[in-house]
């Protein structure tokens, strides 16, 4: 088999993906190993990421979205682990929500992109996945008021938020301020459900002045949708 380097794997899966990436305008950017396709959406952006290693190992996202009207609030509360000083010179958004569950028919870390025809294999899959999921992702999430659907589902079924919603702790801050900005009925259950996480679990002690911050902040947050929560 034709094995391949890190700058030729990359080659090989962009010339596939790169027309795909044109035609739905995503533009590409790449800062040092990680490369980012971004399409500026109403209400912030949508991406994918794919970082190539030198050992021949592939690291990417599925879809991602970033919300603006959430993630300013984010930026301004800050985390524990984040003051998101890069983001804001930069003028770039935190990751709102992710997909989870979108099926790619093919799996790397069973099979690295070594060789010419891994790299080519994973390249059409993902593609694939673009077209399909991916797309039908964007689509249906960039209404928030799905986001807070997804997550009621979730929660109805014993799962987190974290399925669909980014980050370490700070995905229950997604979750509260994509509640509010809902005008969901029941933010109120919801903030209990944070409060007891946060102010009974020692392991998320660190987290509580970025929390009480953030719940300071949704008091003054006006809704931006009507949903039936």
């Amino acid at each position: 088999m034709d094995r391949v380097n890190s700058k030729e794997q990359l080659r090989i899966v962009f010339s596939i993906l790169e027309p795909i990436m044109i035609k739905y305008g995503f533009i590409r950017c790449v800062v040092e190993n990680l490369d980012t396709y971004s399409r500026k959406e109403p209400f912030g952006f949508s991406r994918i990421q794919f970082r190539f290693t030198q050992d021949g190992y592939l690291s990417f996202s599925k879809a991602v979205l970033s919300f603006f009207d959430v993630e300013k609030l984010i930026i301004d509360v800050k985390s524990p682990f984040n003051d998101y000083v890069p983001y804001i010179q930069k003028g770039y958004l935190p990751s709102t929500i992710h997909d989870s569950q979108g099926l790619l028919n093919y799996d790397v870390s069973l099979n690295p992109i070594r060789f010419r025809d891994k790299a080519e294999a994973f390249g059409h899959a993902y593609a694939e996945y673009l077209q399909t999921a991916g797309l039908a992702f964007i689509e249906k999430y960039s209404y928030l008021p799905n986001v807070l659907a997804e997550m009621d589902r979730l929660e109805k079924e014993g799962k987190l938020w974290h399925e669909i919603l980014n980050g370490l702790a700070d995905y229950l801050f997604r979750g509260l301020i994509i509640s509010k900005l809902c005008n969901d009925t029941a933010f109120l259950s919801k903030l209990e459900f944070c409060d007891h996480k946060f102010y009974n679990a020692p392991h998320l002690v660190e987290w509580i002045p970025y929390y009480e911050k953030l719940k300071e902040r949704l008091k003054e947050l006006e809704p931006r949708y009507t949903t039936n929560g």
